[in-house]
């Protein structure tokens, strides 16, 4: 399955290189895409959740892998349609590395318009 995930440019190097570092998010630790790259886009341009992330700074992120799972949304959370399209890939915080089957660089500081 191909899916998406949004990051500041210069993780890109590490992460194609290492794997995705897995952190701590809505459904638990774990790396998170989205199943739909119109979403990660609308995400980038959003500047993330939390809106720290500039857009002109943010690359998105092809991954190939059938390790990720929707997450459990939580209808209590603000606008959780905003999560619909949002998988997870869980990991132990003793091994917080994720490499997917293929990763290639998608979009970067240049990213289409919404």
């Amino acid at each position: 399955m191909k899916l998406w995930h949004v990051t500041h440019k210069e993780n890109t190097d590490a992460i194609l290189k290492d794997g995705f570092e897995a952190n701590w998010g809505d459904d638990g630790f774990g790396v998170y895409f989205f199943d739909d790259l119109s979403a990660a886009e609308d995400y980038a341009h959003d500047g993330g959740w939390d809106g720290g992330l500039d857009p002109d700074d943010a690359v998105i992120l092809e991954a190939v892998t059938e390790e990720a799972y929707p997450i459990e949304v939580n209808p209590e959370w603000p606008n959780p349609e905003d999560y619909e399209a949002v998988y997870v890939v869980f990991r132990d915080e003793s091994d917080p590395f994720f490499k997917p089957d293929q990763v290639t660089l998608v979009a970067g500081a240049q990213l289409p318009s919404p």
